[in-house]
């Protein structure tokens, strides 16, 4: 298998070495250590735990001019297209999933905070980090550019092999409302679902072997 180790500060084109490698190892840059870092990944010392920070597009076409500031089409929150790495995403060698996730109250007002709970169960053969992920999709709301999906919060959590963990999210009211043109945020009425897991809970995610994310609905009222 050829492992391809890429340092740099922001997303690159990687086609040609995505097509080359089996493996690719983001280092950005780890400084006068980090080769003994990447060689206790490589050999299996260690468990990759990052995640990415930004999303890496597949080709400039992506990237639209800046004819205005509204973002459509930029970043993991407006990007329809599928990306080459998508914002969230890392692998480990662990095999962590995400289950049971189970809400406070399936409804609620514009004025009280929901409990989010989940599972998180290593079912690999090695201890490894992960940094689970909540991400929201907002009902759609008039005159506001609504997010495809939102990052609301993370926790990084450490699991031996065969051993879960309930991670807990308070789901805010003023946290989950959208901001619109005029600058006046507003929590939208209906269904916004909560996704938890770790990485992005889109399709090239889970193309690119992310596990499944645990979500659960909750009505805004």
């Amino acid at each position: 298998p050829i492992v391809a180790i890429v340092t740099g500060g922001s997303p690159m084109n990687l086609s040609g070495v995505q097509e080359l490698a089996d493996t690719v190892l983001l280092t950005w840059y780890p400084g006068e250590e980090g080769g003994n870092a990447v060689a206790d990944l490589v050999f299996g010392k260690a468990s990759p735990s990052g995640c990415l920070p930004v999303t890496f597009p597949q080709s400039l076409a992506q990237l639209p001019a800046y004819e205005s500031y509204g973002m459509k089409g930029r970043t993991y929150r407006y990007l329809e297209a599928e990306p080459m790495y998508p914002f969230g995403y890392g692998l480990s060698y662990g095999k962590l999933t995400h289950s049971g996730a189970r809400l406070s109250a399936t409804k609620t007002t514009k004025t009280k905070a929901v409990e989010l709970t989940a599972t998180v169960t290593n079912t690999g053969q090695m201890a490894s980090e992960k940094v689970v992920q909540l991400y929201l999709t907002h009902p759609p709301k008039a005159g506001v550019q609504t997010p495809l999906f939102a990052l609301e919060g993370y926790q990084r959590v450490k699991l031996a092999p065969g051993v879960s963990r309930a991670v807990k999210f308070t789901l805010a009211p003023d946290r989950l409302a959208l901001v619109g043109k005029d600058g006046t945020a507003a929590l939208p009425s209906g269904p916004l679902t909560a996704w938890v897991g770790g990485a992005l809970p889109s399709a090239s995610s889970l193309a690119l072997g992310a596990a499944k994310p645990a979500s659960v609905v909750l009505t805004i009222n």
